[in-house]
């Protein structure tokens, strides 16, 4: 009986966990994705951006890390950096 509760509630945190972590990878990038819609960015332009192609221009960068707090070097990789961000907010 104790093996199966154990094995429960282990289960359960491992999926609690999965769910929280994934939850907070679709929000982070919804939210980047948003601020690139408030700065009148194109459906495809914003999906260029956030698969790596292309960067938006240095005086939205400097403004994202300014008012936001993504770092400028991040447009690199963003899908990186997103995942990067997402393990820190997990744990933490």
């Amino acid at each position: 009986m104790y093996i199966k509760y154990t094995s429960f509630k282990l289960f359960f945190n491992l999926r609690f966990y999965l769910y929280s972590y994934m939850y907070n990878l679709y929000m982070t990038y919804l939210s980047i994705k948003e601020l690139l819609v408030s700065k009148e960015y194109k459906k495809d332009s914003i999906r260029s951006i956030m698969c790596g192609r292309r960067k938006p221009n240095a005086d939205n960068r400097q403004e994202f890390e300014k008012l936001y707090g993504i770092p400028f070097d991040a447009w690199k990789n963003i899908q990186k950096w997103i995942t990067e961000q997402t393990k820190i907010t997990t744990f933490s």
